[in-house]
C-alpha cells in the first residue's frame, strides 16, 4: 500500500511540514522537500507499507490533521 499527500490551498507549508514530521518522524529538511514536491506535482508518496495497521494509524492521524490523502493498494 502507498500513502500520498495531495496538494491543497488550505494549509500552509509550515503546517504540512509539521504534520509530516509528527506522523512520519522525518527531519525538517526531508519534510520540507516532500512539501515542495506536493506543491509542484500535486501529490507525493510519503509512505509505502504492507502493514495495514501501521498505514491506518498514519492515515488517521494525518487525516485528522486535515491533510488530503490518497491510499493505493
Amino acid at each position: 500500500m502507498k500513502l500520498y499527500v495531495l496538494n491543497d490551498n488550505k494549509h500552509s507549508f509550515e503546517y504540512v511540514i509539521d504534520v509530516i514530521q509528527t506522523y512520519l518522524n522525518l527531519p525538517y529538511s526531508q519534510a520540507n522537500s516532500i512539501v515542495s514536491i506536493i506543491h509542484y506535482n500535486g501529490k507525493c508518496e510519503v509512505m509505502e507499507s504492507d502493514d495495514k495497521t501501521e498505514m491506518l494509524e498514519v492515515y488517521e492521524g494525518m487525516n485528522k490533521a486535515g491533510l488530503l490523502l490518497k491510499v493505493e493498494e
